[in-house]
Parts: C-alpha cells; sequence; structure tokens
C-alpha cells in the first residue's frame, strides 16, 4: 500500500510484523540455534566399527539415505549423529544443490559422516525433529546460508556460526510443526512412490528393449549375427544392414553439422526461424527441450545439407553417451543439426521410432564404443556412423515392437509429469507453511 511517498504494509488479523517478517501472532522467532545443537559432541559408544555416511550416500531429491558404509573407529571423522538428526551438507556445489538428510532410522546408536556435513540436532520440547529437516530445506534457511559462505572458488563451505548465531526463523507451536511436517511428509511419500514406479517402468522397458530388439516377436529359429566386432542371435528373418543403407534416397538423409565457419556461436539467437538441434537437446531416447538456440533463415538455406525435419532422428558423436538418439519433435518447422549431431532420415523399409530404439540399445552403444576414438573426449566421425550396422525385422515387426516399447515410454512419461506435479506442490506449500502464511488446523 502506497501513500504520499510512504510505503506501509498491511498486517491481517491474527499476523504481527516481526524483525524476519509477517507472522502468526502465537508464533515465535529465533536463531535457529536456539532450538537445534549444532554439530554436537555426542559420547562415542564402545565399538570397534560403525555406520559411516559419505557425500555421495545423500540425495538432494529426498530425506532417505541411499546407502551405508561401515568404517573402524580410527578410520571415522569426528562429524557425528543420531537418530533424528539433520545432516545438512554444507560445500559448494552440494549446498546449492540442497543435499540434505534426515536420520529417521539406523542400526547403530550412533554414526559418523564426511567432515562436510553440518548436524542439526532438535533440542527436546522446542521443535520437533522432521520439522528441523523441513526448515534446512527452506528456501529462507537455504539461501542464507548459502549466502554466507566462505573460502576459495569451488570450494566454498558454509560455517557452522551461521546456524548458530545468524539465521532466524518463524516457530510454531509444536502440535503445528507437527501437522506441518506431516503435511510435507505426505507429499515427500507420494513423489517417493511414483519414482519407485517410474524405476520400476525403466526396468520394464530395459528387459523388453533387451528381450524384443534382438530376439523379436514370437519366433523359434534363429541365426548368427555380427554387428561390428561382436556377434548375436537374432531371428532368421531379420537382416543385418549398415545405416547408410537403411537411411532414405535423399542425398542428406545421413549427415552431421556444420564445421568451423559454418556456423559458429555468432549465428546463434535467443529467437529465431530455425531451432538448432545442439547435444544437450540429445537424450537417451527424448529430446530435451530445455535448452534453446535459433539461427536466421539465411544461415538455413546455406547449411541446407544439415537441416532436419520433424519425425528424423538424431544421434551424438559424443559423450554421455555417445550414440545417444531421440526423435525430432513435431514443435518446430525448421531444424538444423550443429556440428556433433548427426541427422538420420530413415527409408520405408524402416520404422523411425524402432530404429531410435534399437540406436539406443546396448547392441548398436557396444560399436559406437568400439570405433570412437579421442584421448580426452570420445567422438564418432560420420563415416563411421554410415558403416554401423542395424538389425532389420520385418516392417510390420518392427511397428509391434515400436508400439510395445512406447507404450512403456508412454507410462514413465505420465509418472514423470505427475512427479514434478507433487514436486510444485511442495515447494509450494513449503514456502507458504513454514512462514505461517497458510495455517493448518491442529
Amino acid at each position: 500500500m502506497f501513500i504520499q511517498g510512504w510505503w506501509f504494509v498491511m498486517v491481517r488479523e491474527g499476523y504481527e510484523k516481526t524483525g524476519i517478517g509477517i507472522i502468526p501472532e502465537d508464533w515465535d522467532f529465533c536463531f535457529m540455534g536456539n532450538i537445534v545443537d549444532v554439530n554436537p559432541r555426542y559420547d562415542i559408544p564402545k565399538q570397534d566399527e560403525f555406520l559411516f555416511l559419505e557425500m555421495s550416500a545423500v540425495n538432494s531429491n529426498k530425506a532417505d539415505v541411499d546407502y551405508w558404509l561401515k568404517r573402524k573407529k580410527e578410520d571415522c571423522t569426528s562429524v557425528r549423529f543420531k537418530e533424528g538428526d539433520t545432516l545438512f551438507a554444507r560445500i559448494t556445489p552440494c549446498a546449492e544443490n540442497g543435499k540434505t538428510a534426515f536420520i529417521e532410522k539406523m542400526d547403530d546408536e550412533l554414526a559418523f559422516g564426511s567432515t562436510e556435513f553440518i548436524i542439526l540436532s532438535p533440542k527436546q520440547d522446542l521443535v520437533l525433529s522432521k520439522y528441523v529437516y523441513y526448515l534446512s530445506k527452506s528456501h529462507r534457511v537455504r539461501s542464507l546460508a548459502i549466502s554466507m559462505m566462505e573460502g576459495s572458488t569451488g570450494r566454498q563451505r558454509v560455517p557452522r556460526e551461521v546456524f548458530v548465531e545468524t539465521i532466524k526463523i518463524p516457530l510454531p507451536p509444536l502440535l503445528e510443526q507437527k501437522k506441518i511436517a506431516d503435511i510435507l511428509s505426505s507429499v515427500d511419500e507420494a513423489i517417493a512412490k511414483t519414482e519407485e514406479i517410474i524405476n520400476q517402468n525403466k526396468e520394464l522397458k530395459k528387459g523388453l528393449m533387451q528381450e524384443l530388439l534382438t530376439k523379436g516377436i514370437g519366433h523359434s529359429k534363429f541365426k548368427e549375427v555380427r554387428l561390428g566386432i561382436k556377434k548375436a542371435d537374432v531371428p532368421k528373418n531379420w537382416e543385418v544392414k549398415t545405416m547408410s543403407e537403411m537411411s532414405s534416397d535423399n542425398k542428406y538423409s545421413l549427415v552431421d553439422g556444420p564445421f568451423g565457419s559454418n556456423l559458429t556461436t555468432d549465428d546463434y539467437r535467443e529467437n529465431g526461424d530455425v531451432r538448432l538441434i545442439q547435444l544437450q537437446n540429445i537424450k537417451e531416447f527424448i529430446f530435451c527441450n530445455d535448452e534453446k538456440k535459433y539461427t536466421y533463415k539465411e544461415k538455413y538455406e546455406e547449411q541446407i545439407r544439415s537441416a532436419a525435419n520433424p519425425g528424423d532422428i538424431v544421434l551424438a558423436k559424443m559423450p554421455d553417451p555417445i550414440g545417444r538418439a531421440c526423435i525430432v519433435p513435431d514443435i518446430e518447422k525448421n531444424y538444423l543439426v550443429v556440428a556433433d549431431v548427426i541427422k538420420f532420415k530413415p527409408n520405408e523399409e524402416y520404422n523411425n521410432i524402432f530404429a531410435m530404439y534399437f540406436f539406443n540399445s546396448k547392441l548398436f552403444r557396444d560399436q559406437v564404443e568400439s570405433y570412437a576414438t579421442g584421448s580426452t573426449r570420445l567422438r564418432l566421425n560420420l563415416s563411421n556412423f554410415k558403416n554401423l550396422d542395424v538389425l532389420v525385422p520385418p516392417l510390420d515387426e518392427q511397428e509391434k515392437i515400436a508400439e510395445i516399447l512406447s507404450s512403456v515410454d508412454a507410462k514413465i512419461e505420465k509418472e514423470e509429469e505427475y512427479k514434478a506435479e507433487l514436486e510444485q506442490l511442495k515447494k509450494g506449500l513449503m514456502q507458504k507453511l513454514l512462514i505461517g502464511e497458510v495455517r493448518v488446523r491442529v
């Protein structure tokens, strides 16, 4: 609200203005150090071996740890923790990435961890353990902690003292803390369950690819063929041909992008008539639309050899992994591939979806890696790609295999979209619940 050169903050009924913003009247605000012990010095039990948690075992997207190690007492660090503690990654880039763990259960009374963790142990009767975890994941706490990192570039750390005497947080009564933590935990559980379904479908797809792309559908007679330097048993009526043989009659059906001065970053635009397909756009099975660069129509016409159309397949000449492939989506009218990208337009005997799955299979990937060269980063040139072997079932069988694998991919995509919705829901809930903007019934 603005009146005669002054800004006034309207405080709604039941709320008050404090040093950290507007919060409910029945909430408190304090330093985090008032409600948690930071890096507590727990007594060490008399035992020879302890559970140990390294940084790579902590995930940015979940509270549970991925795995535990065992270490002898003399090999452990000074950082120790118990059930109910929160572990905050203090070193770059782990802090910025949000690596934080909540120790809900573990087999031992005490465990040790990397010295790059800050341990936040809740003080009884002041704060609930799971609420501390969600506080440490909140935008307010994380942004303040990260803004006060110290040290040289690339090795900056959040000082312990930041949690003791710098970060102030709004604090609801214990019953409301529990309700908030329960709500956020239920969303986390839904995210974890969805992630499990995604992983199950990915394993199913992996198994189906191994089976369908070598054994086909309903075959009883097989033959041994050579694909590059390796052999495989495939159905007797399948053929082995080269990528060049399976490309369309168009002379530009199997090409790479312009090299050197033919297309430079000076030709790139944030917007334009022609979309560039770069390495970062090519994921296994998926065209990643996050990275968008364009060029102008004159450059497209000048480099028409490297033009791509929706339905074409693009492959990566460089890792990671090398040879990964996806189909060009129907979201732009004109495309141009860049230097380290291969454009493949299959002929009418080769189903583009089947081909895309085959290019992402182990059979094809092994060939790519065996012919790739480079001391620091592998690369496979166009002439090598042209001579790579591909399996060619009858067209109707290709279409059936493509349909089966596509149906599994559709399930994966649906679950991933649902997971993204849940993550967005959690983000919104945390922003509102942890500052009391939205109240919960207790």
